[in-house]
């Protein structure tokens, strides 16, 4: 076959081929939604600021071409979130991060245990259309930090461990904030930054052909 091709001058051509083809596959964007909040949102944050912005530059510096895609709402609770969530997370997404504030359902009169359970539906919903998932833990302002951070993530570490989904918490400072509520643009970015290894953790997964 190849003395034929040789023969007809066909080798080179066929070669540029199989390498641009392949060069294809190793550049394939992976997509990345980030649904929540406006702590998602970036409020008072320039969009190019936005940990989701933020998020794509780290990742495309590592060699990931990935595309991160901003879904955040300004004040939206667990109920639109969980309503808007597979029009906000298209098919073809290889990761969600997912951003609940448990602050916006007491403001809409929510029920902890109903945030509970449409927090635990999105990411039900998500990983039956094999969607990877991490959690953004947030609301962990309050003293001491790293003891409330630690105890909301470990009331949900039997569910991460049966659906696959990764939860983050973020110990948020008062440098993190720009009005003592939302994130600023160094909360945005130290939060980028925690998000790397979990993203590319559940990229591996994608990769590896799990689900």
């Amino acid at each position: 076959m190849v003395r034929l091709l040789r023969r007809f001058g066909l080798v080179r051509p066929v070669v540029l081929c199989l390498a641009l083809v392949c060069g294809q596959v190793r550049a394939q964007e992976v997509k990345i939604v980030a649904v929540g909040t406006s702590m998602t949102a970036g409020h008072y944050v320039p969009n190019e600021q936005i940990f989701a912005h933020k998020l794509e530059e780290l990742l495309r510096a590592q060699g990931v071409n990935a595309q991160v895609r901003n879904e955040g709402v300004n004040g939206d609770s667990s109920r639109q979130i969980l309503a808007r969530l597979d029009h906000a997370v298209p098919d073809g997404t290889s990761v969600a991060i997912l951003d609940v504030s448990a602050g916006n359902d007491e403001l809409a009169g929510i029920s902890g245990k109903e945030y509970a359970q449409n927090s635990r539906e999105m990411i039900s919903r998500l990983r039956a259309r094999k969607i990877q998932v991490v959690r953004l833990v947030f609301g962990c302002s309050s003293e001491p930090t790293e003891q409330r951070c630690k105890a909301i993530v470990d009331r949900w570490r039997d569910f991460d461990k049966s659906t696959g989904s990764i939860s983050v918490p973020i110990a948020i400072s008062s440098d993190m904030l720009v009005d003592g509520r939302h994130l600023s643009a160094e909360g945005h970015a130290k939060v980028a930054a925690m998000l790397v290894a979990p993203v590319k953790e559940l990229l591996a997964r994608v990769q590896a052909g799990g689900g």
